[in-house]
């Protein structure tokens, strides 16, 4: 019975062994009876790119910008007078145009018509004053010549400071007269020119005091857009050397274009005048472009009135510019960067001076020509990288 102990125990220890041995062996007999599978070797594709043949042409440069658009001239109506309105003219109301002097509003005028009256007959009682104090001084002139007296003439006797004094009420009353006539004017409200309301501020009956705000109206005889530009592109437009002088013709036309109510509408302006600062940050200049008799309608009646406060695009016909190259916006990258494909069919990244252009093309220079622009875009590109090339059309 103790003779048995030892073997049981190494029986114990050996069957785990036994078995472990056994699948290992196991496990490297299948590794070693398994398919093997080919390698193949990855071929790396060469990007396959489309190119366009730039060639250097004399191009007309054109400005662009934007702006919204602004009254030329905007007045506030005040009252100068106080009293009660009692007339507001129907044409007196946002949105609604008026003739030059019309009158929009009219303030109760009974006060100074009395105050008017009462200056005139004040004014006829100074010109009578005035008339016996001269005919009193001409008989006191002439007593003192019969006297012959050798001593200097006595002033209060000749009556010379009641002269003065009855001069001085008269020009008083004839300035007393003028103010109540125009204390009389001044019930009527008018603008001196014509246009169209914005804002009106006082109604029928309202009592108004001098200073108060009545309505606010501007002028349709012509309207203003701010166009900011940058500095540099200021040579490309022919502007003459004095612009506050110069004639219609000589100043440069503008194409105003904006939607509104659903369609593409264009009008014509010109530049006015260049805004006396550059602003130092952005190196923006702002062109006032002024667009005449914007609320006119041709007698087709196909041009839309131009709203204040219509935002629209601005293109200015500038100079023509000899060698430059007008490529895809879409090719440019980073800004100012494009891709050109040489000889050996590998990228070369280049930088270029964009001058001006649109949502389509843009204008540069500082290419060679017969260059080969690389119009596919590439994710990455890198300098020297290898291409296939497919040929598109000159430019």
């Amino acid at each position: 019975m103790n003779a048995s102990k030892p073997a049981l125990l190494s029986l114990k220890i050996l069957i785990p062994v036994l078995i472990l041995a056994i699948s290992a062996w196991g496990l490297r007999a299948l590794i070693l009876s398994r398919d093997i599978p080919e390698t193949t070797a990855v071929k790396r594709l060469t990007p396959l790119v489309e190119t366009l043949t730039l060639q250097p042409s004399k191009q007309l440069i054109r400005v662009h910008g934007e702006g919204s658009v602004e009254p030329s001239v905007m007045s506030e109506l005040s009252a100068q007078v106080a009293g009660r309105v009692e007339f507001v003219s129907p044409r007196l109301r946002e949105g609604l145009s008026f003739e030059a002097n019309e009158v929009l509003l009219r303030i109760e005028p009974t006060d100074y018509e009395v105050a008017l009256a009462q200056s005139k007959a004040q004014l006829e009682s100074a010109n009578l004053a005035l008339a016996q104090t001269e005919k009193d001084a001409a008989l006191a002139k002439e007593e003192w010549e019969r006297m012959k007296l050798d001593r200097s003439p006595d002033l209060l006797l000749l009556r010379i400071p009641h002269l003065a004094a009855a001069r001085a009420r008269l020009e008083a009353a004839r300035q007393a007269v003028r103010k109540s006539e125009l204390d009389l004017k001044r019930c009527e409200i008018r603008a001196p020119y014509a246009g169209r309301v914005l804002q009106r501020f006082a109604d029928l009956g309202e009592i108004v005091q001098p200073g108060m705000r009545l309505a606010q109206v501007h002028s349709t005889a012509s309207s203003e857009i701010r166009m900011s530009i940058h500095d540099r592109e200021l040579a490309w437009l022919q502007l003459p050397s004095k612009l506050s002088e110069a004639s219609l013709k000589q100043r440069p036309k503008v194409r105003i274009s904006a939607q509104f109510g659903g369609k593409l509408h264009t009008w014509h302006g010109f530049v006015d005048r260049i805004a006396a600062r550059l602003d130092p940050a952005t190196r923006l200049v702002d062109l006032i472009v002024t667009v005449p008799q914007p609320y006119r309608r041709p007698a087709s009646d196909k041009q839309f009135v131009l709203p204040l406060g219509l935002f629209v695009h601005m293109e200015i016909e500038g100079r023509q510019v000899q060698d430059l190259f007008r490529i895809p916006r879409s090719a440019l990258r980073r800004g100012s960067q494009i891709l050109l494909v040489e000889d050996a069919q590998r990228i070369h990244i280049q930088d270029v001076e964009i001058l001006t252009g649109q949502r389509e093309y843009v204008l540069v220079r500082g290419l060679r020509p017969g260059s080969e622009l690389c119009i596919t875009p590439i994710d990455l590109p890198i300098e020297g990288m290898k291409v296939r090339v497919s040929k598109g059309a000159d430019r």
